[in-house]
């Protein structure tokens, strides 16, 4: 019979989780899909001049509200 000291015990304990959380990362990395999202194209992104908030610009327009200060910012 294995004798199960109290070291082995928590090994086993913070190994497990450990590795299913390295399955998952390596499923979700490989078998993920590649489903472009609005972030994806860098002409999308925009950042305020006023308070530096980066965010998608998804809206097509000439003039675009930041989301954080609600400040008007011109294309």
């Amino acid at each position: 019979m294995i004798q199960v000291d109290i070291v082995l015990a928590i090994a086993i304990f913070l190994s497990i989780p450990l590795a299913v959380v390295f399955a998952l990362w390596i499923f979700y990395n490989f078998h993920g899909g590649e489903e472009k999202t609005a972030a994806d194209s860098a002409e999308q992104v925009q950042q305020c001049p006023y308070c530096t908030c980066v965010f998608v610009n998804d809206k097509q327009g000439d003039v675009v509200m930041c989301p954080k200060c609600k400040s008007y910012i011109a294309e």
